[in-house]
């Protein structure tokens, strides 16, 4: 019967440690029942099982409050570590290169977009073409830009 709780633990929790405490846990619960539950097993069962998501969550909670408590330190800064910033560097470098390869008229819409932030309507008119062309453009140089980099084995740091 243990090994079975275990396994149902280990299921939810995903870890060994975790599972075995849900199960002791459950079983001081019982044992310290004013009364024995009509179905001993099933009461057992379903006390493994909400200790296991009980853990699970505060594990999740856990996690994001350390995250949080991390993302302030400046040991923790991207900016601050040397090699993320030259893979940075060698990144942009890369997306300006292949930048170059885009036919002019895609790369003028995506700079002005994503460098300048000009909104769609802006870009429009600055260029005096309908503002479908502009997404349309816009569409067709983010995706050979994702090609292009996906050939490369390439993602964002």
């Amino acid at each position: 019967m243990r090994d079975r709780l275990h396994r149902v633990a280990r299921r939810i929790v995903r870890c060994d440690d975790l599972a075995e405490d849900a199960v002791q846990e459950s079983m001081l619960a019982l044992w310290g029942l004013p009364e024995r539950p009509e179905d001993p097993a099933a009461w057992l069962a379903r006390a493994v099982v909400y200790r296991s998501l009980q853990i699970l969550r505060s594990r999740q909670r856990r996690r994001r409050h350390e995250e949080r408590a991390c993302s302030c330190r400046s040991e923790r800064d991207p900016r601050a570590d040397a090699y993320q910033a030259a893979e940075r560097r060698e990144f942009a470098e890369l997306v300006l290169s292949l930048l170059d390869e885009l036919p002019e008229s895609y790369r003028v819409v995506f700079q002005l977009r994503e460098e300048e932030g000009q909104e769609y309507g802006e870009i429009a008119e600055r260029l005096g073409i309908p503002i479908g062309t502009v997404r349309s453009r816009l569409n067709r140089a983010r995706r050979v830009l994702r090609a292009r980099l996906s050939d490369l084995k390439w993602s964002p740091a």
